[in-house]
């Protein structure tokens, strides 16, 4: 059985990854990312820790360092729901062409920079299709809010939302 090595293009994959990696993209830093060695297969449930948001207090002088506060570390259950790969390959001929030209080594270069962004592409959409699962919202749909004159229960509502997600003050 034929054995599949990348070893040969392993510096053209981490030119490219130096390229793409410094580009802007838009939800994916925002996600907290667990580089362990521990790792999922494909739609097993994986339990997660969510922290509360931090307790800050006024510094007094003392002898003794104060008892923390107590907080109640909570958790999320996720999923990895997809396994995608994209394509950077070239059939014999083209690369033939390829090193009379512009060179073979600038365009596949080139082309595992555009599979790496096919799958940040990805990454961004499917981030993106989970908006209305990142927070909570209040209100009615199709209603207005603060509709009622002196009636403050829908501010105080949104507020107690953003300090349970721990905004800041």
């Amino acid at each position: 059985m034929a054995e599949n090595t990348i070893t040969a293009i392993i510096p053209d994959i981490y030119e490219a990854l130096d390229v793409v990696s410094r580009e802007l993209t838009g939800l994916i830093p925002a996600v907290t990312m667990n580089a362990s060695a521990e790792r999922a297969a494909k739609d097993q449930n994986i339990v997660v820790p969510v922290e509360p948001a931090g307790n800050v207090s006024d510094i007094a002088p003392a002898m003794t360092v104060p008892d923390p506060t107590g907080q109640t570390t909570g958790t999320a259950t996720i999923q990895i729901t997809k396994s995608r790969a994209a394509e950077f390959g070239f059939i014999g001929d083209h690369q033939k062409a390829l090193d009379t030209g512009s060179g073979y080594l600038n365009a596949r270069s080139g082309k595992i920079a555009q599979a790496i962004r096919a799958i940040v592409n990805e990454v961004e959409t499917d981030l993106a299709a989970l908006h209305t699962t990142f927070s909570r919202a209040y209100g009615t749909a199709g209603t207005t809010p603060l509709g009622t004159a002196n009636d403050y229960t829908d501010a105080s509502n949104v507020l107690k939302i953003l300090k349970d997600n721990g905004a800041p003050q």
